[in-house]
């Protein structure tokens, strides 16, 4: 039986996260892990040992190199940092004829990568950028919730969770569940300090971004230098909710409660390879859909970037 060949650039911590979730997949794989660091390599190798994806039929390839990549690729997942997500993808697109792409989130550090990376893959059968809360089952089932009326407003607040780093997933959140177009995104409420992430070389920032989408949403989003919980507040014509991330609960009108969790990547991987290589589909947003999420995005805290730092820098160092 012919295996279908996967290359996943990146074998860092969400690269090792994806590898472990192709070991569960129940289509037979080839796998290509490509990273040009050789301790990455090592420790992704550990990783797909213990995930007893070898037991499951597929095999695994570890390289250094995308000249050493197959020149014909079924599925393509870039889990590399942003900063040189659009190199990546030039070069892989330029040297293998690849049918389907996923793409980590932040996509890029400018506008510029976002347009470099949509015409590399304009050619392939399928483009998706990796925001997969949307995709998981808590939070489809209180997006039915919410649509029994209207979502008029939404906050996500709590304490360093990763402002410059994670809002996307929230403001493609608030898209699914509502319908709605992104509008504009205001930094007015952010910090007038940036600090170092938790990545080498990457920063991140406190305070608060103002997201306006079409129909007058307006979505807060709001991160601490505390160590509160993290909650998402819902305000729909039906009544609001509080959706306590943290916990896995959401309280509704009524006292209504709704459990879930976050799932993680390990276990979201291998459903989202089959369904991609069986139906040619999945759930996460396309490019084009996340590209317009980015551009206001992006935007606005590269104007931040530059003021608090008096420069005019056009790519901004988030991951």
């Amino acid at each position: 039986m012919k295996k279908n060949i996967i290359i996943l650039i990146g074998a860092g911590q969400l690269g090792s996260r994806h590898l472990q979730g192709l070991a569960a997949s129940k289509l037979k794989l080839d796998i290509w892990v490509m990273d040009p660091s050789k301790d990455s390599l090592v420790r992704a190798n550990a990783f797909w040992m213990k995930a007893k994806g070898v037991e499951n039929g597929h095999s695994c390839h570890f390289v250094n190199s995308i000249m050493a990549l197959p020149k014909n690729v079924d599925l393509a997942i870039v889990a590399t940092a942003a900063d040189v997500r659009a190199d990546v993808v030039e070069l892989l697109a330029a040297y293998s004829r690849v049918r389907f792409w996923v793409l980590e989130k932040v996509l890029a550090q400018s506008l510029l990568d976002l347009d470099r990376m949509t015409q590399a893959t304009h050619n392939a059968e399928g483009v998706w950028v990796n925001l997969p809360i949307r995709t998981m089952g808590w939070h489809k089932t209180l997006g039915a919730k919410f649509s029994d009326g209207r979502v008029v407003g939404m906050a996500v607040r709590g304490g360093d969770w990763g402002l410059a780093c994670n809002a996307l997933h929230y403001l493609d959140l608030v898209s699914f569940w509502t319908g709605c177009s992104l509008m504009s995104v205001s930094g007015d409420g952010l910090d007038s300090q940036w600090h170092h992430s938790k990545r080498p070389g990457f920063y991140e920032i406190y305070g608060e971004l103002k997201a306006n989408f079409a129909g007058g949403l307006d979505v807060f989003l709001d991160s601490k230098n505390t160590n509160t919980p993290h909650i998402i507040e819902v305000l729909t014509t039906n009544g609001d909710w509080i959706v306590n991330e943290t916990e896995g609960r959401a309280i509704g009108p009524g006292g209504n409660v709704i459990l879930g969790r976050f799932e993680f990547q390990s276990e979201m991987s291998a459903l989202l390879v089959g369904a991609i290589l069986e139906s040619k589909d999945c759930e996460l947003p396309t490019l084009a859909d996340a590209v317009e999420l980015h551009r206001p995005f992006l935007r606005s805290l590269l104007s931040h970037w530059n003021q608090t730092k008096s420069c005019s820098d056009t790519k901004l160092p988030i991951t």
